[in-house]
């Protein structure tokens, strides 16, 4: 076990997991980013290190470099979906939190889920890491967006690896967006003290995309731009901000 992706092996097998492809269904991770750390066609860089350390309950540093040992916890107290809560917050690729890794430079991830934008919005595959956010499934992911940076640099300040692309389903928000439309969520802007339209995870747990309102007492008001729609009020604990929407691509 010379090499880090021979540890990797040795590690998911400790943890109970007798072929990679068990281990990225339990986890949700991405095939194709795995098995290149697997079979050591690409070298493993420290954010995954740690998340494969978590899921499989051994030592980073032992991970990466080989010093120490794996301090596991012994196969029998093993319990993956507890360590799939631990490593939720940092999954590459497809959380809200941390910045996307692409096949392309540059890309933003266009996400296979529409973001309703009235009654009936449908549930997102998603894990809720304990510091905010989500973290979308992997297969979640239909493709990736690119867009010059001066042309993205006119919408928002964030990294192109930090925006989402979600389409919009249904008629709430009309005529601010139609549905079909996909808008670009920056991941980065979750503060809605000065209002705006953002894409947020509901207390029923579905996406919508709404215009937000803080109001006192700790509530926020969730609005519907199209005048036929409901207006809710919610505890702001009780809605998760994933972005704010910042553009729009659609049909003319």
């Amino acid at each position: 076990m010379d090499t880090p992706a021979a540890r990797l092996i040795h590690a998911r097998e400790l943890a109970g997991f007798s072929t990679a492809a068990e281990a990225i269904k339990r986890f949700g991770w991405r095939q194709s980013t795995y098995m290149a750390h697997e079979n050591g066609q690409n070298g493993i860089r420290p954010e995954p290190a740690t998340k494969y350390a978590k899921a499989y309950r051994v030592s980073a540093a032992w991970l990466l470099t080989g010093e120490g040992k794996p301090r596991r916890s012994p196969v029998d107290s093993f319990d993956p979906f507890e360590a799939d809560k631990e490593v939720a917050a940092f999954e590459p690729g497809v959380s809200s939190l941390l910045p996307y890794e692409g096949h392309l430079p540059n890309a933003m991830p266009d996400i296979d889920v529409s973001a309703g934008a009235g009654p009936g919005g449908l549930p997102l595959p998603h894990q809720l890491p304990h510091d905010g956010g989500v973290v979308y499934a992997a297969d979640a992911i239909r493709g990736e967006v690119i867009l010059p940076d001066y042309l993205l640099g006119e919408y928002t300040r964030a990294k192109a690896n930090r925006v989402h692309v979600v389409r919009v389903r249904g008629d709430s928000m009309e005529t601010t967006l139609s549905s079909g439309d996909r808008v670009l969520v920056d991941t980065t802007d979750t503060s809605i003290g000065q209002g705006g339209v953002f894409v947020i995870l509901d207390p029923d747990g579905e996406v919508l995309i709404k215009r937000l309102r803080k109001l006192s007492e700790g509530r926020i008001e969730v609005v519907s731009d199209n005048p036929k729609q409901a207006t809710d009020t919610h505890a702001a604990s009780e809605v998760r901000v994933i972005g704010r929407a910042v553009a729009r691509l659609c049909r003319i």
